[in-house]
């Protein structure tokens, strides 16, 4: 955990390197600044950045100038004061997906609106989202706009609440879609891999009350 740090809770500026499993938090501004090439954040928790006494317009995860082909992923962006994303027009894409942004001022500025925000199968959690899910296999049925100018659309939309609320939890293998199925239970925060040999469907860490049944 890092927290109370400052301007910038985290700084990482190499190459093909991974921030992973961290929390920051309480920084003045940013939660983590990021350049370089081919680097992956993957699940941290990134929130209440910014409320120092000069925030500054770049909150969450701030990605430098010239950075090029990194990944980000299955991060909790939460309570943020005024957006996540601040990315440069000279930014190269970057490839965003199955993060959860939640109770933020802005969720994201793509300035220049060349980053992917999802991939084949999925995108993120975006708690103002106002789509439907017809078919309720998690995903919503319309885009989200991350923003308008230049249009910039999370194709995937993750749809409803991605997280356990410690009910009890019924898969049923043979559904395609409905709230039994693997395809929705797979857009869950709690459930992680893509169900393929190599990298199965795992859920791990709920607290499930299963009401003396």
């Amino acid at each position: 955990m890092i927290e109370q740090c400052g301007n910038t809770a985290l700084i990482l500026g190499g190459n093909n390197s991974k921030v992973e499993n961290n929390i920051l938090r309480y920084s003045w501004s940013k939660g983590l600044l990021l350049g370089g090439w081919y680097n992956e954040v993957i699940n941290n928790k990134i929130d209440y950045n910014g409320w120092g006494p000069h925030p500054g317009s770049e909150n969450g995860i701030v990605i430098y100038q010239f950075s090029n082909s990194n990944i980000i992923s299955r991060n909790i962006i939460s309570n943020l004061l005024v957006l996540f994303y601040k990315l440069s027009q000279k930014q190269s894409a970057t490839l965003i997906y199955d993060n959860f942004f939640i109770n933020n001022g802005k969720n994201a500025n793509d300035a220049g609106g060349h980053n992917i925000w999802n991939i084949s199968v999925i995108g993120n959690y975006w708690d103002d989202y106002s789509g439907s899910d017809s078919n309720s296999d998690g995903i919503g049925d319309t885009p989200y706009d991350v923003q308008t100018s230049p249009l910039t659309q999370d194709e995937l939309p993750i749809h409803g609440n991605p997280f356990h609320d410690g009910s009890a939890v019924l898969i049923d293998g043979t559904q395609s879609t409905g709230s039994t199925s693997w395809q929705w239970i797979s857009t869950r925060y709690w459930c992680y891999g893509s169900g393929t040999w190599n990298d199965p469907y795992i859920i791990k860490d709920l607290i499930i009350d299963g009401q003396g049944v």
